[in-house]
């Protein structure tokens, strides 16, 4: 491998085999703009179309050091053509992207990124001297003589056949080394690094606009300006430091000659999530910090901004992780291997090196969460039990219905959460979770972004031996003493108005009078339980202590108690409705059906409308002779639950709202129309469906359009498994996460029924598949 032998951080853009193509072409532009953070228009420009030829430039793009390259695959790859795509591609994206940041994973990259992988290893293989020579296949030939060798990877300099003598000696280490012992003039013969190419290589590298601020880079810099004296040459040159990393507080402007930008890494504060590694008096190198640290070798390269990854200050890197040495191989067949989707694998490495079908060898991975299941020794001690809460805990966040009142810890879910996670932070069991939190399912499918979930219940106190209590006597409890069942907020227990009284009992048989109603807006468990009822702040509690009048105070998933607002309303955006969930929304007008079901789901079949089963909607009174969902339409038009584009079909009564996955063609089977029919209702998306945006609401039926007086056998939404009955009515398209036992909670039926209609699941659920439609009604 070259001296400059580089990783590249991008995993999710491999082009495939043909004369032209773009690097995301077969991705939908609204969805990326969604996953990246950008415009329509930079992201447009970052998709620009290329004339080269795929292969090749695929291969210069995981890295041009990376591949042997034969003069075919050069002049493939090298074209006049190819050439001025790049620079219109660069200048496109300079254009339209402004100071834009385009996010992968936790990482934050000038959108120049994407263009400079490919420009930067495609000037370096197309490099030819002044007689049309191509200098990167010159270079392939290149041999240096037995001195000593310097190896980017490795602490080990003496493994030359004839190493100096400094080798012997075993007090000698790596930082031993001399500025002779690494001198390229004392590496190859003079007449190899005063020709043409090498020289015009040396300074192309220099070029790089990923070329970390480090001693290693400065070592670069010396070499070139050494090689300059030694040839008796001036070639001008730039350099920078990293600026495409936003993320990295890397802000360097390019200089000229030999000078070189400084930038620190990035800032450790008290705010870090993962763990600090300090700087070392002996530079450790990559891997022995990844195996001291359990921390990936990409984490650390971007941490340190440094190939090297050398600490010159101390750096935050992610808490740690069970590592493994890969060499080479796929992402998605690594997952796999490992038992996980391809998603979270590349959640645990999000700055892994290497394109995800051809990562880098030898560099450590995660092979699971960091901060889950690995405890390591003496760096970071995971949470063995769930600790002692003797009072109920305030959420900061809005809680779903169910959770449990003795709560005495909670957690804010954040996004990437999982049950498991959370359960492994805090020490407990899934098991504990759902106990605390009933509401969750069995697959953890309903857990919330933004809301609380209590990670801990409160913990029953011991009864006290000396008539004291309370926080200051480690939360002892009256209640079953001998010194009277009421715990003052002095401390001591007793039975008198004194102890028991409201604004002076602190736990126990308090007395609830209206004596108990706030004098000064604060309230509830954090404050002696005093009421907002009838004070002069407002008759709602919030969950956060304080009184109240607004949605604030008395919106569901925020009044704790006084007159909480139980009907809040609004269309559902989710498929959840009524009272079993935040804010008790209706199903009429949404793209899940127009009936509430008394389980909480939206829905269309009589499972949701029919007399027993409907909470709210278009409920069957049982009044008419007929059982019909799908009735006659009127020509009214119902209000899109989304933003619209402009030109849907008037009368349109059924809109669906695009979400991340979703295509023309998935849309047309999910709802059994035509490309030709779902285009004359939105003339918006174009005939080729390019204009698909995601979040936005689209015409999926008219008025008229269904007008049959009984029910018609519904297309399933997906591939589905051999042995469905006939008289299905209604499916369900399986995503990730899904359990059996989930998808019964969300349809209201059995094991057995579910079982029933679908055989193929087995006795014991064991092939229910991804992605398929199972029937979850009959007639």
């Amino acid at each position: 491998m070259s001296l400059f032998a580089r990783c590249i951080f991008l995993a999710w853009i491999v082009p495939r085999a043909m004369a032209s193509f773009s690097v995301y072409q077969y991705y939908d532009p609204a969805t990326l703009e969604s996953i990246y953070g950008l415009s329509s228009a930079c992201m447009a420009a970052v998709n620009t179309t290329l004339d080269c030829d795929t292969s090749t430039t695929n291969l210069v793009a995981q890295g041009v050091d990376n591949s042997y390259w034969y003069q075919n695959n050069i002049t493939t790859l090298c074209t006049s053509a190819c050439t001025s795509s790049m620079a219109t591609w660069l200048s496109a994206v300079e254009a339209n992207c402004g100071s834009e940041g385009m996010t992968f994973g936790e990482t934050v990259v000038d959108p120049r990124f994407v263009p400079y992988v490919f420009i930067e290893n495609y000037d370096v293989a197309c490099l030819q001297d002044s007689s049309d020579n191509w200098c990167y296949l010159e270079s392939e030939t290149w041999q240096g003589s037995n001195y000593i060798t310097w190896n980017a990877d490795s602490t080990d300099t003496c493994y030359s056949d004839d190493p100096p003598v400094e080798c012997s000696d075993p007090s000698w280490t790596p930082a031993n080394i001399s500025a002779s012992m690494s001198a390229v003039t004392n590496l190859y013969n003079s007449s190899l690094y005063c020709s043409e190419c090498f020289l015009l290589m040396w300074k192309q590298r220099l070029l790089s606009p990923h070329l970390a601020d480090s001693d290693f880079t400065a070592y670069l810099i010396e070499q070139f300006e050494d090689l300059q004296g030694n040839c008796s040459t001036t070639m001008p040159y730039t350099t920078s430091a990293a600026t495409l990393w936003l993320t990295l507080g890397a802000t360097a402007t390019a200089t000229t000659s030999s000078a070189v930008t400084t930038t620190s890494s990035s800032v450790v504060t008290a705010t870090c999530a993962g763990q600090i590694i300090p700087v070392s008096s002996t530079p450790l190198g990559c891997d022995p910090l990844s195996d001291m640290y359990n921390v990936t070798t990409g984490d650390l390269r971007a941490a340190t901004n440094d190939y090297l990854c050398e600490i010159t200050a101390p750096i935050c890197v992610p808490s740690p992780c069970e590592i493994e040495v890969i060499w080479g191989g796929v992402c998605s067949e690594i997952a796999t291997e490992l038992d996980t989707t391809n998603a979270a694998f590349l959640a645990w490495n999000p700055k892994i090196q290497g394109s995800c079908d051809n990562l880098v060898a030898g560099q450590r991975i995660c092979t699971s969460p960091p901060g889950g299941k690995f405890v390591p020794t003496g760096i970071v001690v995971a949470p063995t039990s769930v600790g002692e809460y003797y009072t109920t805990a305030t959420p900061a966040e809005p809680t779903q219905s169910g959770s449990i009142a003795n709560c005495g810890l909670y957690y804010n879910v954040v996004s990437g959460d999982t049950c498991n996670q959370i359960a492994l932070v805090y020490g407990i069991t899934f098991a504990d979770l759902q106990a605390w939190n009933p509401y969750l399912n069995d697959g953890c499918t309903n857990l919330w972004l933004g809301y609380a979930i209590c990670v801990a219940e409160m913990t029953e106190p011991a009864i006290t031996t000396n008539g004291y209590c309370g926080p200051s006597y480690n939360y002892t409890t009256c209640t079953g003493s001998n010194f009277g069942s009421c715990c003052s907020i002095y401390g001591a227990c007793g039975s008198t108005d004194a102890y028991c009284g409201a604004g002076n009992c602190y736990s126990g048989a308090c007395n609830a009078t209206a004596t108990g109603v706030s004098t000064n807006g604060e309230c509830g468990p954090s404050y002696n339980y005093t009421s907002c009822t009838g004070s002069a702040f407002g008759d709602c509690c919030s969950i956060y202590g304080f009184c109240g009048s607004s949605s604030d105070y008395c919106g569901a998933g925020n009044c704790y108690s006084g007159n909480c607002d139980t009907d809040i309303g609004g269309k559902s955006t989710t498929g959840e409705c009524g009272p079993l969930f935040a804010g008790n929304k209706t199903c009429t007008g949404t793209q899940f059906g127009n009936c509430c079901s008394t389980s909480g789901y939206c829905g269309n079949s009589t499972d949701y409308c029919g007399v027993g089963n409907c909470y709210d909607g278009a409920c069957d009174t049982g009044s008419s002779s007929s059982s019909s969902i799908l009735t006659s339409t009127s020509t009214s038009s119902v209000t899109p639950p989304a933003p619209t584009q402009t030109g849907i079909i008037a009368s349109c009564d059924k809109y669906y709202v695009v979400v991340s996955g979703d295509s023309c063609s998935s849309i047309e089977v999910a709802y059994d129309i035509s490309f030709a029919t779902f285009y004359a209702w939105n003339p918006a998306i174009g005939s080729d469906c390019t204009n698909l945006w995601l979040g936005e609401a689209y015409c999926v039926g008219i008025s008229g359009s269904t007008t049959t007086s009984t029910k018609a056998s519904p297309t399933p939404p997906g591939p589905t498994q051999t042995g469905i009955t006939s008289s299905c009515t209604e499916y369900y398209l399986t995503v990730s996460g899904d359990s059996c036992a989930s998808i019964e909670a969300k349809f209201d039926i059995t094991f057995a029924e579910f079982y029933a209609w679908n055989p193929a699941i087995g006795s014991d659920c064991t092939s229910l598949w991804l992605s398929e439609a199972y029937c979850v009604s009959i007639s």
